[in-house]
């Protein structure tokens, strides 16, 4: 397959760095330095979310609205 899906992200700026997550995915998160690697790393860690929830014969759920957070696309 060769489609593309794309989830809004929710960034946290820690101490140590940014935190991202997905809402349409709990419990995937990543870290990076900066927001850049953030998104960066998450968008590895939602393309393997997407992976093993088609993999387990999941349905992907329907990415909800951005209202003005990042989104991530990752092609499966």
């Amino acid at each position: 397959m060769n489609e593309t899906v794309s989830y809004p992200a929710e960034l946290v700026d820690r101490v140590d760095g940014v935190t991202v997550s997905f809402p349409d995915f709990p419990g995937v998160q990543a870290w990076g330095a900066d927001e850049k690697e953030a998104l960066r790393n998450g968008a590895e860690a939602l393309q393997t979310a997407v992976w093993n929830a088609l993999n387990d014969g999941m349905i992907l759920p329907e990415p909800s609205e951005p209202r003005e957070r990042p989104v991530v696309s990752v092609m499966f």
